[in-house]
């Protein structure tokens, strides 16, 4: 096995290349989630009735009541929590 090239051909030793230098950003799942409440107003804002609806998703963060309050904020009129994970392997078993 020949040797490891560990020095230059001056004889110093070999310098680290620098890492490129970019920005910090947080990943998706340990950045810490934006509050919405804080920005939307308190009451809803009154669509025509003849605007259709659509759903989003939004958190769960703070509690099912917490996600209550999203929904009418965001001027829903329903809103679905789903008690476990579509990604899941197995279900929970609820019977517990």
């Amino acid at each position: 096995m020949p040797p490891r090239k560990s020095a230059t051909a001056s004889g110093d030793p070999a310098e680290p290349k620098a890492k490129k230098k970019t920005p910090w950003k947080p990943s998706g799942r340990s950045a810490p989630e934006k509050d919405i409440l804080n920005l939307l107003p308190a009451e809803p804002a009154s669509l025509p009735s003849s605007v259709r609806k659509i759903g989003i998703h939004t958190s769960t963060g703070g509690g099912v009541q917490t996600a209550a309050e999203r929904a009418y904020r965001l001027g829903c009129n329903t809103f679905q929590v789903f008690s476990s994970s579509p990604r899941m392997w197995r279900p929970f078993n609820l019977s517990k």
